[in-house]
C-alpha cells in the first residue's frame, strides 16, 4: 500500500487504485476545472466517472468530499458526483476578493468559486460551529503554482470536520497537506506534475524549519 503522509508523484487514476476500500476519513480538494488555465500543461480536462468512484470507494461511509469547483461547469460536477453515489449535501463560496471583474477569455466575471459537499451515506454532523460558508481568497501566494489554495480558507474549510486521514487527488502545491499537518492529521495525496510535487516538499520543509526554531526558542525562555 502507498505510504500515508506523503504526495505521491504519479496520476491519481492510478493512485486511488492502490488505496483499499473505506480508508479515508475525509476529502479535501481543487480538481483541475478544465477552463484552459495553464498549470505547465494545459487544462482541459475535467475529471470523469473514473476519478469520483475511486474517491467513493475509498471513503469511509457517513463521510465527506469538499471540492472547490468552476462556476461554468457546475451541473457537470453536480452530475457526475451523484451519478457515482454520493448525495449533494451543501454548496458554499470561495471569494478570491483580488479578481475585480472577468479574466476568462472575455466571459462573466469570475470572483468566487462554488465550493461542493458531497456525502457518502449520511451527512455527518459538524465538530464545530461553522461560523460562515463564504471563504475569502486574499490573493497571497506561497508558490508558483497558478491556482494555489489560500492557506486560510483552506483552514476553516477543514477545521469544522472530523477525521483522522485526509485525501487530496489533485494535490497541488501541498495546501490540503499542510492543513492536514496543522490540525494534527494524516494525509496521503496524489500530484501529476513532478514540478508542484517539489514545491509541496519545499513548503514542508521550509515548515519543519519554522517549527524546530519555535521549540528552539521555546526551550531558552
Amino acid at each position: 500500500m502507498l505510504e500515508i503522509n506523503q504526495i505521491h508523484n504519479m496520476d491519481c487514476r492510478k493512485g486511488l487504485k492502490q488505496l483499499p476500500d473505506n480508508f479515508v476519513d475525509l476529502i479535501v480538494t481543487d480538481p483541475p476545472y478544465g477552463i484552459d488555465l495553464d498549470y505547465g500543461y494545459k487544462d482541459n480536462w475535467r475529471p470523469d466517472e473514473e476519478v469520483w468512484k475511486e474517491c467513493y470507494r475509498v471513503l469511509k461511509d457517513n463521510c465527506l468530499i469538499v471540492m472547490t469547483t468552476s462556476n461554468k461547469h457546475l451541473p457537470f460536477w453536480i452530475d457526475v458526483l451523484r451519478k457515482v453515489g454520493f448525495n449533494y449535501v451543501h454548496c458554499g463560496v470561495y471569494w478570491n476578493k483580488c479578481r475585480a471583474g472577468g479574466n476568462c477569455n472575455g466571459l462573466f466575471a469570475y470572483a468566487w468559486e462554488p465550493i461542493l459537499y458531497f456525502a457518502k451515506g449520511t451527512n455527518p454532523k459538524l465538530i464545530k460551529r461553522m461560523l460562515s460558508d463564504v471563504y475569502p481568497h486574499t490573493g497571497r501566494k506561497t508558490s508558483e503554482h497558478p491556482a494555489e489554495r489560500d492557506i486560510n480558507a483552506w483552514r476553516k474549510i477543514m477545521e469544522v470536520f472530523d477525521g483522522k486521514l485526509v485525501l487530496d487527488p489533485f494535490m497541488g502545491s501541498g495546501t490540503t497537506a499542510k492543513v492536514s499537518k496543522e490540525q494534527q492529521r494524516d494525509f496521503i495525496g496524489f500530484e501529476i506534475n513532478p514540478k508542484y510535487c517539489k514545491i509541496s516538499d519545499t513548503r514542508k520543509s521550509q515548515e519543519g524549519l519554522i517549527n524546530y526554531m519555535e521549540e528552539r526558542h521555546s526551550s531558552h525562555e
